[in-house]
């Protein structure tokens, strides 16, 4: 730098910022040294876009004219004005918002050793965060998606003292799949897909596989989501603009809870410890936030690959346990403070961490699991699962204990020194060395964080040519529909819900399967705020990305739209209490689209103004981007502007949820709320995406305060239980609304339009994407519902349409005539053929096959009682002395907390009992009447499941004697849940001991070779069980949720000796009931 400037840092590979670069070069002449490349790493991680959002905090000038608010001020002003229930805003790594106080939450009585599970009330609060991992995943799906998911889990660690995750929702958005053998007809090559990149067909397959088995081992569900899939060229004149998501969009939502006496920001002082906990450092993750915030493919491929991270969701699942730990010592929680190592690795997450104090930080001292990294490397890896803490010298040995029980591995790599510098010092470097060698980082912390100069970004508004849709002449309803139900937007997500966990935790109050055929079509997700209360969180997730080309304004407005009339279904407090995270994906560098971005920005502002909510968090994607070749011409495809929207909030009663899937068919009648003011606009819609057009003329919210009432009044309708089923209309129109309530309900609609304002012709009424609603409800119920939309004015906003139908039949009539008639089964063979094909390719193609011909026409799920529930007497539940039940865990286990509050709700005395308490001789089995062998994936469930878990009681001699006398004792009971279940016969505990190994039974791959969560139906068989005495032949649900959940008897004969003594308890049935 002393000798070249500001070249010699743009030869190093720092974006080319002028006056940022200029800013950097001053600094280190005015010191009269150059940095070392271990700070320029770092100082090039540190100021990328991906770390401080220049754009968002930029100065935009438009037309030459200089704007007076970045943007971040313009998305600040209208919270300012609408803070709502906001508690934590633009903050930390996450939003807070007011939750719900005295909620009874399971706590350890002491969770520094084993000990009784106890009922604590607090003050909850809930937490929000959105993050994006577009980059990684564009270029290696399955680990760029699970170390996304993992990042916005330890966001919430990093939540000042500390916040707990409890589900997320996830979107995928990709390029055209092109499925061999199933092209659709749009899905045209326009241009090379690069070759550093995946196809939209494997990273489909790829993402979730990496997130949802991430989410999967860790215990996290995902309980909402969505799917794009679009590529675009729009002419205009000679020019051409190439749209598409080839560079793909990974988007998570992730929802929790922090305790409110937990937030609270405490400034780095000197004496404090830096600890490091979590996995150790590899070489590789290196410069994913440089690389993120560049247009992809204008690095070498080389680097693209190099700053993939890889997902160890079991490592990180040990740091969640030290976390909830902390928290549940609640005053006497030993972090100070800490922060998550992602994007730029330790070099970022510990200068973050002590700014502005200043501290010392040990190279060597960083755990490492491979000696021959650089400097450089070793302090700039993004190897995940890690987390740095500031901790109070007098708390350490605390921390070092529940980091020992949890299997957590904890470092510690330097102090506070309140200097106001980074100092990284390499312990091993030899004393006769440069001192650059010794010390490769010196900083400044006012120059490494402080203030920068601030971006300059240039832009000019560029009117963009658009034409009216072109409808082809003979256009039929059925031939429009069946192409829309095929498009992913619209298409059944089954071969996404049903391989992913959307029940672990115990916690989820509604997830995306409904209905007797649980078909993925919920509007709204839910979850309780414990295992004990009413009282929840919900949100609703809204995406409009294509109407961007259109009017990107109404794109932004339709999100929020979406959003709301997804959430709207599960009961809020009232309007003002929801708020709303943002996360932005735009192709900021090309032009037009920052000026888009800024004018769509400043109108999202006035209508959030207008609704009276605001944006409280969010998070921006500003290089979404891709170079590709087209016609031997060098050209970006770029991402249409996408905002992905999440309305959340605490939810006063989670079992108070309308669900989209028809409930009284033959006796329910239909009712459209149109929101739009009698608008029929088809620009951006699937109809267009289909005809491979865009049209002229958008969607939009002309009339907020007309949504907001229309929103007050499903609440207020669903609050008095006058509404069986609603569906919002949004992708697909109003037919794809009322064609999925049918397919949900397995039944058929008759639907008769009456006259409707403006006088629509048939395609703009059933396809045009407006915002509105449609409601099932009992007749008799039809003078309060009118009522309440007087009242509310909203009685010109509503239509009686038709009523539901035994028939399995699809009939739409208008103006007199019949557009429609067509058997619902087939409509939903159409609308499930695409989840069906991915199917084949992801999984066992027979067993793809054998689900698609049996969902053609089942009746659903059917369930019987033999008995009459009752719930534990209050004197049970009030005794003083309990049998004692140890929650048994290990290492990856997941499944404890809801195991442990089932034993306590019926009476039980639960145990919190990690197995390093059994280990180490701290509690033996003796004071315990049952055990359990919790779910999850113990020890990653490598290398099969419930060995590793097996192994450690077989092969230590105390602990194997320990579970043999406690099997052995008359007087217990054991129970396997899951992983637990896969445990025991490793142990030889089931059927019986003393069988050969040779003929033991146990559990192996499912024959989908997939991880399955489907809600079936079981069958209680007569058995010996405990747990299910007085329950025979009662057909129940069932959650089943495992990857290795098929019983194998390599001896056949044991079984039918299993079967002859009454020892299988539960057998799965079909829809009618046989086993």
């Amino acid at each position: 730098v002393l000798e070249k400037g500001v070249a010699a840092l743009e030869e190093f590979g720092f974006p080319r910022d002028p006056a940022l670069l200029q800013h950097i070069a001053d600094y280190f002449v005015k010191l009269g040294v150059n940095p070392t490349d271990v700070l320029c790493r770092q100082l090039m991680e540190m100021d990328s876009d991906h770390s401080r959002h220049r754009r968002f905090q930029g100065l935009i000038i438009i037309d030459g004219e200089k704007k007076g608010k970045t943007l971040l001020e313009v998305i600040k002003a209208n919270y300012r004005r609408n803070p709502g229930q906001s508690l934590v805003a633009f903050d930390a790594n996450s939003s807070v918002i007011k939750g719900h106080g005295g909620v009874p939450v399971l706590v350890s009585a002491d969770p520094t050793g084993p000990s009784k599970m106890i009922i604590k009330k607090i003050k909850m609060e809930e937490a929000a965060k959105c993050e994006s991992h577009n980059h990684p995943t564009a270029i290696c799906s399955v680990p760029g998606a699970a170390t996304g998911t993992g990042g916005w889990i330890r966001d919430f660690f990093s939540l000042f003292g500390g916040a707990l995750p409890v589900a997320c929702s996830t979107l995928y958005l990709t390029g055209y799949y092109r499925i061999p053998g199933y092209v659709l007809p749009w899905e045209t090559t326009i241009w090379e897909h690069p070759y550093q990149l995946e196809t939209g067909l494997q990273i489909i397959q790829g993402a979730p596989a990496g997130a949802y088995r991430y989410g999967n081992e860790y215990g996290l569900p995902t309980i909402s989501g969505s799917t794009t899939a679009f590529e675009y060229l729009h002419r205009f004149g000679k020019e051409v603009e190439l749209f598409g998501y080839t560079k793909c969009g990974m988007w998570v939502t992730g929802m929790g809870w922090i305790e409110r006496q937990q937030i609270r920001r405490k400034k780095p002082k000197a004496g404090l410890l830096i600890v490091q906990l979590g996995g150790d450092a590899y070489p590789i993750g290196l410069g994913g936030a440089s690389g993120s915030s560049k247009t992809l493919g204008t690095q070498a491929a080389e680097l693209d690959w190099n700053s993939v991270q890889r997902a160890n969701a079991e490592m990180e699942k040990c740091v969640a346990d030290v976390v909830r730990s902390c928290i549940t010592l609640g005053k006497r929680n030993p972090i100070w403070d800490s922060n998550d190592l992602g994007a730029g690795g330790d070099g970022n997450a510990v200068t973050e961490l002590i700014y502005p104090a200043g501290g010392k930080v040990y190279l060597r001292s960083i755990p490492s699991g491979d000696k021959t990294m650089s400097k450089l490397v070793l302090w700039c890896n993004e190897s995940q699962e890690r987390m740095v803490f500031l901790v109070p010298p007098e708390e350490l040995a605390l921390l070092q204990g529940i980091a020992r029980r949890e299997k957590c591995p904890m470092a510690i790599i330097g102090e506070i020194t309140g200097d106001g510098r980074l100092v990284l010092i390499d312990e091993e470097a030899p004393v006769n060395t440069p001192e650059y060698e010794k010390v490769p980082v010196d900083l400044d912390l006012n120059f490494g964080l402080g203030e920068i100069p601030q971006l300059v970004i240039e832009d000019k508004r560029i009117e963009r040519e658009l034409h009216p849709l072109q409808l082809p002449e003979g256009l039929t309803v059925r031939e429009t529909l069946e192409k829309v139900l095929r498009l992913p937007k619209v298409a059944s997500k089954s071969f996404l819900v049903n391989h992913v966990d959307r029940s672990v935790g115990g916690l989820i109050a509604q997830q995306q399967n409904v209905g007797p055929l649980q078909l993925p079509l919920a509007d709204v997700a839910v979850a309780a705020d414990s295992h004990f209360a009413k009282t929840g969180k919900c949100w609703g997730i809204g995406d409009q990305p294509i109407k961007w080309i259109v009017n990107p304004a109404a794109s932004l407005r339709l999100a929020v739209a979406e959003a709301l009339t997804n959430l709207v279904w599960a009961p809020v407090e009232n309007f003002a209490r929801i708020s709303l995270l943002g996360n932005w994906g735009v192709a900021a560098s090309e032009p037009g689209e920052m000026a888009r971005l800024f004018d769509a920005n400043e109108e999202l502002n006035i209508f959030l103004g207008e609704l009276g909510i605001s944006i409280n968090g969010g998070k921006d994607s500003m290089s979404m981007a891709v170079e590709v070749d087209w016609q031997n011409t060098s050209q970006m495809v770029k991402v249409p502007g996408t905002l992905v929207v999440t309305a959340y909030a605490a939810c006063p009663n989670i079992t108070k949820i309308t669900t989209p899937d028809i409930k009284r068919p033959g006796e329910s009648k239909l009712m459209f709320i149109d929101l739009s003011g009698g608008q029929y606009r088809l620009g951006g819609s699937a109809l267009a995406q289909v005809l491979q057009q865009i049209g002229d003329e958008s969607p939009d919210v002309d009339a907020p305060q007309l949504f907001r009432r229309g929103f007050e009044v499903i609440q207020a309708l669903n609050w008095q239980n006058l509404i069986l089923a609603g569906h919002d209309r949004s992708d697909g129109g109003l037919i794809g609304c009322l064609v999925e309530t049918a397919f949900a309900g397995n039944c058929g609609v008759d639907i008769n339009f009456p006259a409707m304002p403006n006088n629509p012709s048939i395609f703009p009424l059933l396809f045009a994407e407006e915002s509105g609603m449609v409601i099932e409800y009992s007749p008799e119920k039809e003078k309060q519902i009118q009522f309440i939309l007087s009242i509310c004015g909203l009685n010109g906003c509503a239509w009686v349409i038709g009523q539901t139908t035994t028939e399995k039949k699809i009939n739409i009539w208008y103006n007199h005539q019949l557009v429609l008639s067509e058997d619902m089964r087939v409509l939903r063979h159409i609308w499930q053929e695409a989840s069906y094909q991915i199917e084949r390719l992801q999984g066992n193609p027979k067993c793809a096959e054998a689900e698609k011909k049996a969902n053609y026409d089942r009746p659903g799920l059917h369930f019987d009682l033999t008995f009459e529930p009752k719930a534990t007497s209050k004197k049970a539940l009030r005794a003083k002395k309990k049998p004692k039940v140890a929650i048994l865990r290990e290492e990856g286990t997941n499944g404890d907390g809801e195991m442990a509050a089932a034993f306590q709700l019926a009476g039980a005395e639960a145990w919190n009992i990690p197995m390093t308490d059994l280990i180490e001789g701290k509690i033996g089995l003796d004071p315990f009447k049952g055990i359990v062998f919790c779910g999850g994936f113990s020890y990653g469930d490598h290398p099969e499941a419930g060995k590793g878990w097996a192994a450690t009681i077989l092969f230590n001699e105390r602990v194997r004697q320990e579970f043999e006398t406690f099997y052995n004792r008359p007087d217990t009971f054991s129970l396997g849940i899951c992983n637990g279940c896969q445990v025991m016969p490793l142990l030889g505990w089931i059927p019986w001991q003393g069988i050969e190994l040779n003929r033991q039974p146990r559990l192996v791959f499912n024959n989908s070779w997939m991880f399955e969560s489907r809600f079936l139906a079981g069958k209680i068989m007569p058995s010996p069980s405990i747990f299910l005495r007085g329950m025979e032949s009662s057909i129940l649900g069932l959650i089943a949720a495992n990857g290795e959940g098929r019983f194998f008897f390599p001896d056949p004969l044991l079984l039918e000796e299993i079967e002859r003594q009454n020892l299988v308890a539960i057998r799965y049935v079909d829809d009618l009931g046989s086993v």
